[in-house]
This record gives structure tokens, C-alpha cells and sequence, in this order.
């Protein structure tokens, strides 16, 4: 979202107060900060200190808009916008603690909150190569989903835009965190709604020390890294099949800051990572063909229906969507 379109956010709550719509001014202001959130880069560096503090963002317009109704007489919305500040004020850190329904974009990549129309997701797995996969994702920045049962794990990305377009032009870049022998393959909307239609029920996770095994009950282990650093974690049962596609709410933070090498090792114990497969040697043709022209990186194409059967160079034959291969080429390009 670019300034233009926060200053017009920000002028309609200011109208929609100035008229007596004030949930709507509420909204729009709640949103403003919420994209503010999302433009602060994960690779902070710890030298620049910290950052301001989204809360902060959040409840000083509110807490304005409170002192503002007030002195123009209002009787009902000062206490309104006093009590939204402060409890956004009480709050550690702006999240919440419950898991949030999505529901898949049709011809997209994309999942789209189903309360909050404005936020987006993205899903792609990692697909492993000829490194151990414990060391091909040891700089991996990001929301890591892993599911010890199967071994395998998702780049989980969000980012808030109001249309479809812009939310891709957020979320894809996201896509490419530097990985060392492993890749990213990003995952259809239908795809990463099958994937994700699971009902989260949060289990106890070892904050302390996340470099002990993991029980292969934990149905879905959550880390959110930054350039190899695990800073929080989260861990659930996934057992039951939900009706919508559940994404999982941030986890606690990690006291230790382990290295996500230390804590992949520590679950390869008693979890068995896969093998390379034939997506791993088309996302590796065309990671290393960056830059070359589209006939130069794939063998052939051939449509089918909504489908695109693609010959990568290693002469492996595989079935993508549509969506799929716009976004892998936005990923690789």
C-alpha cells in the first residue's frame, strides 16, 4: 500500500468521523497502521535499535480521535475511541492468540482472510535438494510451517493490500528468502487450502530450549525466522479436518533465539525430511537460468485446460497450474 492510498485511508476516517461514522473512521485508521506494520522489513538489523512499536501506531490516532470527539461535544464516541486506544495500549504485541479462516482465490495463488478482507496469503513448500535440509534453510527469513508427521514445510507469507494485484505484489517477493540447496515452489490457492484445512489446537512447545527432539504428535510446528534466527514458535494438533483453510496465530517468543539449523536438526530425530523430487530439479533449472529468456529455461509448454504440462530441462515432465507457473517465474525471475 503506498502513501497515496494511506493518506486517502486516512482522509475517509477523518470524513467518516467528522460525520458520525466512526467505525468506519475506527477501520480505516486500524488498517493504516496495520500496512505500516507490514512495510518493516524482518531483517532489522539489532544495531538500529528498536522499532517503534505497532501498538504505539495504532492507539495515538485513536487516543486523538477520543481527545477530538470530545471536545466536539460528543458524549458516546469519546469513550469509544478512549477504550479502543487503551486496549490496544495493553497489549505486549498486536496479535492475536486464535487461529484465522481464509479462503483460496480462484485462478491465484493467493488465500484471502475470510473475516479481514484486506489481508492475504501465500503458501509455498520447500522443496528440498542436494543439501540436508537442515543446513539448505539455515537463512531462511520468515513464517516456517512444519509438519513432523510428513516432514515437510511451507513458507507461510501475509501482507495486507485491497486487490488482488497489489497483494501479489507483496506476498511473491516474499518468496525469496536465500536458501542454500533447497527451493521454494509456490503452492495454488486450491493447493494451499487442502493443505491448510486443518482445526489448530495449540499444544505445550519447549520455549526454553527449541533444540530438543519434537514429538511426532505435534501436528503443525510454527517458526518465525529472521536470516536463520528463530524468534518465535508455536506448536498444535492438527489431527481433525476443518471446513475452511486455517492459518495459524504467531507463536510465543523463543527466550533462547536458537538457530533454525539447531532446531531442524533436533526434529530430523524423529522426523523424516524428503527427498529431492522431480519439483526440485525444475525449481533448481530455473533458479540458476535467472535472467535467461523463457525458452531458454524450460524445455517446452503445453496447455491443457486450466493446467500447463512443462518439460524442465533435466527432461522431467510435470503438471502446474496457471497460477503456479506465473508465480514460480515471479519468484525465479
Amino acid at each position: 500500500m503506498g502513501w497515496a492510498l494511506r493518506c486517502a485511508a486516512l482522509l475517509v476516517g477523518a470524513v467518516s468521523v467528522a460525520v458520525g461514522l466512526w467505525p468506519l473512521g475506527v477501520l480505516c485508521i486500524i488498517y493504516v497502521g496495520a500496512t505500516l506494520r507490514s512495510r518493516k522489513s524482518t531483517r532489522m538489523s539489532a544495531s538500529r535499535g528498536p522499532a517503534l512499536e505497532t501498538r504505539y501506531l495504532l492507539a495515538a490516532p485513536l487516543l486523538l480521535l477520543s481527545a477530538a470527539a470530545f471536545l466536539s461535544g460528543g458524549t458516546f464516541s469519546p469513550l469509544v475511541f478512549l477504550a479502543a486506544g487503551i486496549f490496544v495500549l495493553s497489549r505486549p504485541t498486536l496479535t492475536f492468540r486464535r487461529p484465522s479462516t481464509a479462503v483460496p482465490v480462484k485462478d491465484s495463488v493467493l488465500l484471502r482472510s475470510k473475516r479481514l478482507p484486506f489481508v492475504w496469503h501465500a503458501l509455498a513448500e520447500v522443496k528440498p535438494g542436494a543439501e540436508a535440509f537442515p543446513r539448505a534453510l539455515s537463512s531462511f527469513t520468515g513464517t516456517l510451517l512444519v509438519y513432523p508427521a510428513t516432514g515437510r514445510a511451507y513458507s507461510l507469507a501475509t501482507s495486507y493490500a485491497l486487490s488482488q494485484g497489489a497483494a501479489e505484489a507483496k506476498l511473491l517477493p516474499q518468496f525469496r528468502s536465500p536458501l542454500h540447496g533447497a527451493y521454494l515452489f509456490p503452492l495454488d490457492g486450491k493447493s494451499a487450502a487442502d493443505t491448510l484445512r486443518r482445526k489448530l489446537s495449540p499444544l505445550r512447545f519447549p520455549q526454553g530450549d527449541l533444540t530438543q527432539p519434537v514429538p511426532r504428535a505435534s501436528g503443525l510446528i510454527v517458526l518465525e525466522c529472521d536470516e536463520g534466527v528463530v524468534h518465535r514458535a508455536a506448536s498444535f494438533e492438527s489431527a481433525r479436518e476443518a471446513t475452511c483453510p486455517t492459518l495459524p496465530p504467531r507463536g510465543a517468543a523463543a527466550s533462547s533465539r536458537p538457530l533454525l539449523w539447531e532446531v531442524l536438526d533436533a526434529m530430523g530425530r524423529t522426523t523424516r525430511w524428503p527427498d529431492p523430487d522431480a519439483f526440485s530439479s525444475l525449481l533448481a533449472a530455473v533458479s540458476a537460468t535467472k535472467g535467461e529468456p523463457l525458452g531458454e529455461r524450460l524445455r517446452s509448454l503445453e496447455g491443457s485446460e486450466d493446467n500447463v504440462n512443462v518439460e524442465s530441462l533435466t527432461g522431467d515432465t510435470l503438471v502446474l497450474s496457471r497460477p503456479q507457473l506465473r508465480a514460480m517465474f515471479a519468484i525465479y525471475s
